[in-house]
């Protein structure tokens, strides 16, 4: 499955709008759950976050029914989201979603993040 993923032009550019008419209808939700200036709010937030986060995972269930040697979500990892907040333009954990699938499976799972190295 391959989906287009926006650019961040692409992105920057329905950020202004959407974020202030949301800001001016949620306010003190927005900072509960720390959206604001490294997670924005855009137009298509909720798409964006459903296609990334389904497909890791997509992936986690194809590795799992043995679909699938090897699967790859390059959109995913946005790892820095946590249960209850945004954290650096991630707004959900789709890594821990995917793993709590294959661990349905599997007893363990060994997860590596190469973004620091």
């Amino acid at each position: 499955f391959f989906f287009k993923q926006k650019t961040a032009y692409e992105i920057s550019a329905c950020l202004v709008g959407s974020e202030m008419c949301i800001r001016d209808r949620l306010g003190d939700d927005l900072q509960r759950f720390n959206f604001g200036e490294d997670s924005p709010v855009f137009d298509g937030l909720y798409d964006f976050c459903q296609l990334y986060t389904g497909g890791s995972i997509l992936g986690a269930q194809f590795l799992k029914d043995q679909k699938a040697d090897i699967a790859v979500n390059w959109s995913g990892g946005l790892h820095h989201a946590k249960k209850n907040e945004a954290s650096g333009f991630c707004y959900i954990n789709d890594c821990v979603l995917a793993i709590l699938e294959l661990l349905k499976l599997y007893e363990r799972v060994l997860y590596l993040s190469l973004i620091h190295i």
